[in-house]
């Protein structure tokens, strides 16, 4: 995907790219589970065809995700709802032409086919989030979502001679990587090239190393800066390095894990989806800011205060994560009763809504406020009416005096 995109141009391209294939994908899980007797299925959010396949097999499945979108964690402070500019029904009007033909697909292989939310369709299953709290805001957690932490690489390759020995030399270095989906366009990466080069004829930085992907070909031949000052671009790895003191980043959330446990702040050119909202976190937080000509950010004694505290947070809870992510999945594959967890379903799914949202109290202290107002109106007419009949007496009496 490309930078500078909105939701309404980005999520019709995500949708085509997860459902184009949807027969084939799903006859082809099919037969994966059936061959080698699958007892439990792993399904990222964004795989509504792995989700037919369990349960075409009656297969207990688990939903994955980075960052935690479903009702399981929401709250009235937290939108876990998408919403383009306060107004779905501008999104549903864009994204119809990509959503009208995968019901007729899906009929036409045999599933069962409902209009409902993926929440409900999924609010048997457990969703086991690769995050934490810290990264997104805090709120309460329902029992069928479970935070294994951030499962972050401990490894990676090493560099290369040419690198290792480019790291050794240059001390004050900036790292950019823009992760594997994201791809900058020509003018992106003009903009971020110019702002490194110029922070590196004032002595900032004294180099940096871009990992391209696949941005590659979008580089442009040479950058000319204001100095009137000519660049051709060199030298890029593509894994974080703990010895680089800023990270430029498009905000993805493995990206923001990782940095973080290497206790570097970063500056965020985000692209899309949650990029925008984490990069928004990672500015409000004093993690480092958004992509602008503030180059300064690794200086800012704030920032790496903040940095560090959050480092210690990553690598606390990562330290098990795996661990805890294996023991749940151990837990719904062994538990389980018929795909469902019982024992993880909260008690007003056992009550009717009437009773599950007090209204049963509710309407019982209502009668008992309308009673004691009514009480209250007759007390009060019946201690007024006393006072009015008192007072006629007493100006009868007085009027009888005078005669």
């Amino acid at each position: 995907m490309s930078g500078g995109e909105d939701a309404l141009a980005f999520f019709p391209k995500v949708i085509d790219m997860t459902t184009k294939n949807y027969g084939k994908e799903y006859l082809a899980l099919l037969n994966y589970f059936k061959t080698n007797e699958i007892d439990l299925a792993l399904c990222d959010i964004l795989m509504n065809v792995c989700v037919d396949a369990a349960t075409t097999l009656n297969i207990p499945y688990i939903i994955t995700v980075a960052m935690d979108f479903t009702t399981e964690s929401s709250a009235s402070y937290v939108n876990n709802d998408i919403n383009f500019n306060g107004a779905p029904y501008i999104g549903l009007y864009y994204f119809w032409p990509h959503l009208q033909s995968i019901p007729a697909r899906r009929r036409a292989l045999g599933i069962d086919v409902k209009l409902e939310a993926p929440s409900d369709t999924w609010k048997d299953s457990l969703k086991l989030v690769n995050c934490i709290i810290g990264f997104i805001p805090a709120r309460p957690i329902g029992p069928m979502a479970d935070y294994v932490d951030p499962i972050i690489p401990r490894q990676y390759e090493p560099l290369s001679g040419q690198l290792a020995e480019y790291m050794i030399v240059h001390k004050r270095m900036a790292y950019v990587a823009f992760g594997q989906a994201a791809v900058p366009s020509t003018e992106n990466i003009r903009l971020v090239l110019m702002s490194l080069l110029e922070s590196v004829e004032v002595g900032t930085f004294d180099g940096f190393l871009w990992s391209a992907v696949y941005s590659a070909d979008f580089f442009p031949e040479s950058i000319t800066t204001a100095s009137n000052t000519s660049y051709n671009m060199k030298d890029m790895f593509d894994f974080p390095n703990p010895y680089a003191p800023l990270f430029i980043s498009h905000g993805g959330l493995d990206s923001w894990h990782e940095f973080m446990y290497v206790a570097k702040p970063m500056i965020v050119f985000p692209f899309f989806g949650d990029q925008l909202g984490n990069a928004f976190s990672i500015e409000r937080d004093g993690l480092g800011g958004y992509m602008k000509a503030d180059a300064n950010v690794a200086a800012d004694i704030r920032i790496k205060a903040n940095v560090k505290r959050t480092q210690a947070l990553v690598q606390i809870h990562s330290e098990h994560g795996i661990i805890r992510g294996a023991d749940i999945i151990e837990e719904v594959a062994y538990t389980h009763q018929d795909g469902k967890l019982p024992h993880r379903f909260t008690a007003d799914r056992r009550m009717s809504y009437w009773k599950a949202s007090n209204m049963d109290l509710y309407v019982v202290i209502f009668l008992l406020l309308a009673a004691g107002l009514s009480l209250s109106i007759y007390a009060g007419y019946k201690i007024s009416s006393t006072l009015v009949g008192i007072f006629e007496i007493i100006i009868k009496k007085q009027k009888l005096k005078s005669l």
